[in-house]
């Protein structure tokens, strides 16, 4: 009976991928492993991390989020740490997938104001995955500082502009209702 690994290496896999990025990602199957005969793998060997072009993939250790980076600097970002000392990425796939949102960026082109935001020149961003609300506003401070500076002074404007609206119609019915008032002690013969 042929050995069998408990946990299979890096493998390096030529010849699977052309020089087109989208033809080999992480998570693709590239043998299905039945192990009907010696020379056949015993499980399935799915691509953990491509290396094309240059670029490789890290792992955040807590958001689990992975990022392409050039290959020249990865030995740099393997080491960036945190600021309790500890290592922000790793080369190794973690066993848990990253959280992931269905929240969309506000320059998201499914946007309601997107067209909007066309008119005023905003960039289109493909953020989809974000999990809440303040994450959204975070990433727009982060990402789109401009923006959402921009943003944020139309949605005061508008609460100002509200709150002006509301006040004019309660002064309108104060007045409205002195005078009543005085119609009716004027109706009653005097002031």
């Amino acid at each position: 009976m042929p050995r069998q690994p408990k946990v299979l290496a890096d493998v390096q896999v030529d010849g699977f991928a052309d020089d087109d990025d989208d033809e080999l990602v992480a998570g693709d199957v590239i043998y299905r492993g039945d192990g009907s005969s010696e020379d056949a793998w015993p499980t399935d060997v799915t691509v953990n991390f491509t290396d094309h072009m240059g670029h490789g993939v890290v792992y955040d250790r807590q958001s689990y989020e992975p990022s392409r980076v050039l290959l020249s600097m990865m030995p740099h970002i393997l080491k960036a740490r945190d600021g309790e000392g500890h290592l922000i990425y790793t080369r190794r796939r973690p066993a848990t997938p990253p959280v992931r949102g269905t929240v969309k960026c506000y320059l998201h082109s499914d946007d309601p104001e997107r067209s909007r935001y066309a008119k005023m020149g905003f960039p289109i961003c493909k953020k989809s995955t974000l999990v809440s609300d303040t994450e959204r506003e975070n990433h727009m401070k982060v990402r789109h500082p401009r923006a959402w500076q921009t943003i944020q002074a139309e949605r005061v404007e508008a609460k100002e502009e509200h709150r002006r609206r509301e006040d004019r119609e309660h002064q309108e019915k104060m007045m409205a209702m002195q005078l009543e008032v005085l119609r009716a002690v004027v109706a009653k013969g005097g002031a």
